[in-house]
């Protein structure tokens, strides 16, 4: 099952997905920009110029296993993506 998280950060559109047991994906404006195996220990990273013109980097989180919650964190600023869609692959 695969699950799609979403997030809004200015003008910009940060989309988290998940396929279990295969890998992750960080989109930044649906262009990819980290993907890591689904077990892996590592976060996915990137980074974002704002409107200010200043580089923010984004990391994203998981937690739990069975019923898992995605966590974008801007610098020091958590928030929790939503969860857009779940369906079968």
């Amino acid at each position: 099952m695969k699950k799609t998280w979403l997030a809004k950060y200015q003008n910009n559109e940060i989309k988290v997905e998940a396929v279990p047991f295969k890998e992750v994906s960080l989109f930044v404006n649906d262009e990819i920009q980290d993907k890591k195996l689904y077990f892996s220990r590592n976060e996915l990273n990137t980074s974002l110029l704002d409107s200010n013109m200043l580089i923010k980097e984004i990391k994203v989180e998981f937690k739990g296993f069975f019923k898992p919650k995605c966590y974008i964190v801007f610098e020091d600023k958590k928030i929790r993506a939503r969860c857009i869609n779940q369906s079968s692959i």
